[in-house]
């Protein structure tokens, strides 16, 4: 690939699948896409009284009589805060002003949207419309890892009609195609120092030239990147409900793998300061060659797996009151060792993640306090994928976390039921010192090289307060 483009390295599409510290669970998973659910920390998928089954198991809806829907709000309270320790560099190792970035994530308003009839005694039909991932972030430009995004922004929406068939009165299975939206858009600071070093070395200049030129763009203003795109991708779920008896029920449910081939359009912005140095400086005699051949535009693509995974869940009430439940999810983000992004003819951009499997536990309690009021809690540990400090994206610090939930169910009349809930998500701090996005990709060796955006080291603390509510009727 030709010196003058590799300061122009894409990490946008990557970091836009990959979402942001606003992520509720680990990974890049969302965390809830049901408020009953929500108030047992996802410790719920036997319980299966309401629409919103059809997202933690579609067997579950042989459960329930009739037509019914459940209409979700959730409202996303998340807290980021970013702290430099080091120095930060960009991909040429020279050191560059930073900070930390400002207040990056905000308040977020995000619907879910089931329902569910049955269609003979044994065959229930269901749909969901749900956000399986999705997450904003948006640094300020002087932000340390600005060099790998200042802003990453994604929605998805799974579209996901169901059946389930009761085989006995112990036995249903469920089985539901998902159709998969996925939009993002990223932005990224782009060095003009990083810049005129290619720029000088795609003119042969000798090498003590092509530095001073890098060394002196260091005080010129950033140059901006910015990519979106989406994509549609298909997948399914499966599962298994077993009712031992009226009162203990358990649940086995699968979530395949869906691959989806973010596309989009990709620009570069704010080149006027560094067109400026260019014809101002010793390079003047070619700036008009320069400019000739400089890429500002390009159509970009990103191909990504989301994960499969699997959940064990169970159900038991103690008494007429009081019911225990549990769940056990293993999710496999192995599948994500890297990234590739074309986007020529800008660059083709290696990433390298190596992420783990992960495993996430919820344990839940709902208590009767009278027929119409139900009181629920639960707790939850969910696993990381990200496992060492070198393998952090600063649009994703992830790791460990444990969630606290409260929540009640209000039974207005035989047919109306509100759930409310109140979760708050506490996050493991995480470091950061990443600086080797190409080591190891094929053509980083045949190249000679390893390139990168600059090194960031720092730590990041975060935490989640999220509030849910959800309408369920049955007609």
């Amino acid at each position: 690939m030709s010196p003058l483009f590799r300061s122009f390295r894409l990490t946008a599409l990557a970091a836009t699948v990959l979402g942001a510290p606003a992520a509720f669970a680990s990974g890049y998973n969302f965390g809830t896409q049901s408020v009953t659910a929500q108030s047992t920390a996802n410790a719920n998928g036997a319980e299966a009284n309401d629409a919103s089954v059809i997202y933690s198991n579609p067997a579950g809806m042989s459960r329930l009589a009739g037509t019914q829907f459940s209409l979700i709000a959730n409202v996303v309270l998340p807290e980021l805060e970013f702290k430099e320790r080091g120095t930060t560099t960009n991909g040429l190792g020279l050191p560059v002003d930073s900070d930390n970035g400002g207040d990056p994530v905000k308040t977020t308003f995000v619907p879910h949207f089931y329902l569910t009839h049955r269609l003979s005694p044994r065959v229930v039909a269901g749909l969901g419309l749900y956000v399986p991932f999705g997450a904003k972030v948006e640094y300020d430009n002087g932000f340390a890892g600005r060099y790998y995004a200042t802003k990453t922004a994604v929605e998805m929406l799974n579209i996901n009609p169901s059946l389930s068939f009761k085989f006995d009165e112990h036995q249903s299975f469920g089985i539901g195609l998902v159709a998969q939206y996925a939009k993002g858009a990223l932005a990224r600071q782009v060095s003009a120092a990083q810049a005129m070093y290619g720029i000088g070395s795609e003119l042969g200049l000798p090498a003590g030239t092509v530095q001073a030129l890098a060394v002196g763009a260091l005080g010129v203003e950033d140059m901006r990147f910015h990519i979106q795109g989406d994509s549609w991708g298909l997948g399914y779920n499966l599962g298994y409900f077993y009712e031992l008896n009226p009162h203990t029920r358990f649940g086995l449910a699968y979530r395949s793998e869906i691959k989806q081939k973010l596309a989009g359009d990709a620009m570069l912005q704010n080149s006027a300061p560094l067109a400026t140095y260019i014809a101002s400086g010793p390079l003047a005699p070619y700036a008009d060659a320069i400019f000739a051949n400089f890429p500002t535009t390009a159509h970009g693509h990103l191909n990504v797996t989301t994960p499969q995974s699997v959940s064990l869940n169970a159900y038991h009430e103690l008494s007429a009151r009081l019911a225990l439940m549990g769940d056990v999810t293993w999710t496999g983000h192995s599948s994500l060792q890297h990234l590739t992004i074309e986007a020529q003819p800008i660059t083709t951009t290696y990433i390298k993640t190596d992420w783990d499997d992960t495993w996430k536990a919820s344990v839940g309690a709902s208590y009767a306090m009278t027929a119409a009021w139900k009181l629920r809690g639960g707790y939850m540990y969910d696993q990381s994928p990200v496992t060492s400090s070198t393998d952090v994206l600063p649009t994703l610090p992830d790791n460990d976390r444990q969630w606290l939930s409260l929540g009640t169910t209000w039974q207005m009349s035989k047919r109306s039921s509100i759930d409310v809930a109140y979760s708050y998500v506490f996050i493991q701090n995480q470091s950061i010192d990443r600086s080797y996005d190409y080591e190891g990709h094929p053509n980083s060796t045949a190249a000679g090289e390893t390139e990168t955006q600059g090194h960031v080291a720092g730590s990041f603390k975060s935490h989640l307060q999220i509030i849910g509510l959800q309408w369920n009727y049955a007609f």
